[in-house]
């Protein structure tokens, strides 16, 4: 029987669930754990993909990622590939590792993303691994705390406005008094895009590329802080990296 073609996301970002045959251990110890960090890092920083959460326990790994120069599946069969070949010759065996196939949820809304982000850095403490989400050291969690660059930090840090990063982390939890209500910077596109052809007045979303550095940053920065459209939004919209976007901050003075 033919597999079902993976499902797609409209902003390209997959959460990915991988695991072990019968939810036995793949990460028996802290090397294996480090090792598959490393694997899923590398390609990360060489542009493969935009790595933007991740915890690592004893039987699955859960990985939230944006596509860019691999999809989904080239990026998976780097890691799996590389990991396994490193486990076989580490540990002198043969023979597959994980499960047959991992899972990936497709990712619809940079509002999704931010609670799937959420959810990965609560894993440990809802098994009831760790008491606290900082204490787990095999997860993204205190790469947002530091703003490290082992994980892009801009699509989640981009939409939290007045938010705490370690409040929104502990939202949705299980005392009452911690149910807040999320932030909604959630725009649709033609709500986004009539706050940027207000902030542009008259000029084309073309003539964005022909503004200098000052003013193009300034644009930048009262659409991101002020208008609250997300960076990942903004840069399908007006055609900038993210990176870029990510890097703009807000008025000092203002």
């Amino acid at each position: 029987m033919s597999r079902k073609a993976r499902r797609q996301s409209p902003i390209g970002i997959h959460h990915i669930l991988v695991q072990g045959p019968c939810q036995e251990k793949i990460f028996e110890n802290s090397t294996q754990k480090s090792r598959y960090l490393e694997t899923i890092q590398k390609y990360h920083e060489q542009g493969k993909v935009r790595l933007y959460a991740y915890c690592i326990l004893d039987n699955s790994a859960n990985i939230l990622i944006e596509e860019a120069e691999d999809s989904v599946a080239q990026f998976m069969r780097r890691v799996g590939i590389s990991y396994v070949h490193w486990f076989n010759q580490e540990y002198k065996r043969g023979g597959p590792l994980f499960r047959d196939r991992y899972t990936s949820q497709p990712v619809s809304t940079d509002t999704e993303c931010m609670r799937i982000i959420r959810f990965i850095h609560q894993l440990p403490v809802r098994m009831g691994i760790t008491r606290r989400m900082e204490d787990y050291y095999w997860s993204s969690y205190q790469a947002y705390l530091h703003d490290a660059k082992q994980v892009d930090t801009g699509a989640l840090l981009g939409q939290l406005g007045d938010w705490g990063y370690e409040r929104y982390m502990r939202n949705n939890w299980q005392d009452a008094y911690l149910r807040e209500k999320p932030p909604r910077y959630a725009l649709d596109d033609d709500e986004a895009m009539t706050k940027i052809e207000k902030r542009l007045d008259g000029r084309s979303i073309e003539e964005i590329k022909e503004m200098d550095q000052e003013e193009l940053r300034d644009l930048v920065a009262k659409l991101r802080y002020e208008d609250h459209i997300s960076i990942m939004q903004l840069s399908r919209l007006i055609h900038l990296s993210k990176g870029f976007i990510q890097r703009v901050k807000p008025d000092p003075e203002e």
